[in-house]
């Protein structure tokens, strides 16, 4: 059931990455093929106990490799992390660049008189502005705090994406792609974490260190014991 979860988010990443040739989605593809093989790996360690180990050694040895993948999927974490944090950030950059939603010198002049607008003609405004690419009006409005706009939070940020995407659809369908990457990458390093600490098997390994600690020691004192009598 893991391995196919895994598989299923991977194909998502592929899908992605064959939409958006970017660099960003096959790095995420290729953090994807690798944490879905530990987990194919891990799984194939945990069923291949060797007829000469004990059931013990093999839980021993299931539990070291548990350890080293849960540790590999903390780094592949922190690439998929900085991979889409920098995509996310070049898309936004560009998105800036091609909105030019950036707050000028006039801004508070428009605010001020935005605010003193009634609600029909503050809706008229914003949709002419729209139709006009008015990007000095929609960036006195957007690029500022509420409290300056005089505009509801929600739909401030509901105007200001519908205009991004009016002006860059393409960008705006990276950025989405970038999210849903992502997230998919997350189901997969989930379905890992959860197999691989599963695997751990904590409480019956604690037991088994226990008593083999316990056993060394009853060792020691024997060969102790053996070595004064001689």
């Amino acid at each position: 059931m893991a391995i196919r979860k895994s598989v299923a988010a991977l194909d998502i990443l592929k899908r992605a990455e064959a939409a958006n040739p970017q660099g960003w989605a096959t790095e995420l593809v290729n953090g994807g093929r690798k944490a879905t093989a530990l987990l194919e790996s891990l799984e194939t360690v945990a069923a291949k106990r060797n007829p000469t180990e004990t059931p013990e050694a093999h839980a021993l040895r299931v539990h070291k490799a548990a350890q080293k993948v849960l540790q590999q999927v903390e780094e592949l974490t922190a690439k998929a992390n900085e991979t889409r944090t920098a995509a996310g950030r070049s898309i936004s950059e560009q998105i800036q660049a091609r909105t030019k939603l950036t707050d000028g010198r006039r801004g508070a002049e428009i605010r001020t008189l935005f605010r003193q607008l009634p609600a029909q003609d503050r809706q008229r405004l914003m949709e002419v502005a729209m139709q006009n690419r008015d990007d000095e009006t929609l960036a006195a409005l957007f690029d500022a705090p509420t409290y300056l706009s005089g505009m509801d939070a929600d739909y401030q940020s509901r105007m200001k994406l519908h205009y991004e995407t009016l002006i860059c659809p393409e960008l705006h369908e990276q950025l989405e792609a970038v999210l849903d990457a992502d997230n998919s990458m997350s189901v997969i390093r989930r379905v890992v974490r959860e197999a691989a600490s599963e695997a751990l098997n904590p409480s019956y390994v604690s037991r088994i260190v226990k008593e083999q600690a316990e056993a060394e020691q009853a060792q020691a004192g024997f060969e102790g014991a053996i070595a004064s009598n001689l």
